[in-house]
């Protein structure tokens, strides 16, 4: 069976439909993926896995970037769509590879690297 690392739901906005995702870093899913995140100089928080999930839509070029709506919190990491399916699509992608530990390590790096940047935009940087 495969790891749930998301929470999936949906609203309502000016009569449209959108789904959301809500990744919450503290739980127990994330226990082995933290470590990795921390063991690199990072810290595994909202923040962190929002880069994480920018990173997944540019890799995975899922659909256009500005479809997405990309938000974050200490503790947690939201990411909206209007459709289900790419959203889920972005998700399983993402988290595909972050299962290989080396290339995780090197997304960490990258990720790293981008937000030692501050003039510009963190999404610009992925698509460099």
């Amino acid at each position: 069976m495969e790891q749930q690392y998301y929470h999936l739901d949906s609203f309502e906005l000016f009569g449209k439909k959108f789904y959301r995702i809500i990744i919450l870093p503290d739980e127990t899913v994330f226990i082995e993926l933290n470590k990795t995140v921390k063991g690199c100089g990072s810290k595994p928080d909202g923040f962190f896995w929002k880069k994480v999930m920018e990173y997944g839509a540019i890799k995975w070029a899922v659909e256009e970037l500005e479809n997405f709506d990309f938000d974050a919190e200490k503790e947690a990491a939201i990411v909206c769509h209007e459709s289900k399916d790419t959203l889920l699509q972005l998700c399983s992608k993402t988290f595909e590879m972050l299962e290989n530990p080396a290339l995780f390590k090197s997304i960490i790096s990258e990720i790293q690297a981008i937000s030692l940047r501050s003039d510009e935009d963190d999404l610009l940087d992925f698509q460099e």
